[in-house]
């Protein structure tokens, strides 16, 4: 049991697999990155008269796209969110079954700073990326629509 709780404090410390900066979890997307797979999605999916347009279409374009992107993003955030607390309850489960009350309470604090860690950092990536929609979003998808699509 004690290799046990050694190794989840150093998974807790370590974080969910990845070094440095939390981004996202696997099965979530990144908040901070979602404008730019919402430009993406548009030019694919949605760009047939791109370039063609008058500037009073782009801008409606652009507020749609604006709008989805934000969504998108706080969907993302959202997820990554619920997921760092269903982790959290996770690991607490395994920290209950540590031999020491020691070893439990430092597995519980570690499992706290983790969450904490990573709820900071989805919502910088949640500003960021809010941020992104408004911004680099807009600016990219109105060049699109009133240039075309090169």
């Amino acid at each position: 049991m004690r290799a046990l709780g050694a190794g989840l404090v150093v998974l807790l410390v370590a974080g969910p697999g990845r070094a440095g900066v939390f981004g996202s979890f696997a099965e979530c997307e990144n908040p901070a990155t979602i404008w730019d797979s919402a430009l993406t999605s548009i030019a694919s999916f949605s760009s047939f008269e791109f370039g063609n347009l008058s500037a009073k279409v782009c801008n409606g374009i652009v507020n749609k796209g604006i709008s989805n992107c934000k969504s998108q993003t706080k969907t993302a955030a959202k997820c990554n969110d619920q997921t760092a607390n269903s982790n959290h309850a996770i690991q607490l489960k395994q920290c209950g079954e540590l031999a020491t009350k020691q070893e439990r309470s430092d597995c519980k604090s570690n499992a706290k700073s983790l969450l904490k860690g990573i709820q900071q950092a989805n919502k910088a990536n949640r500003a960021s990326g809010l941020d992104a929609c408004q911004n680099q979003f807009a600016a990219a998808l109105l060049d699109d629509c009133v240039n075309g699509i090169p």
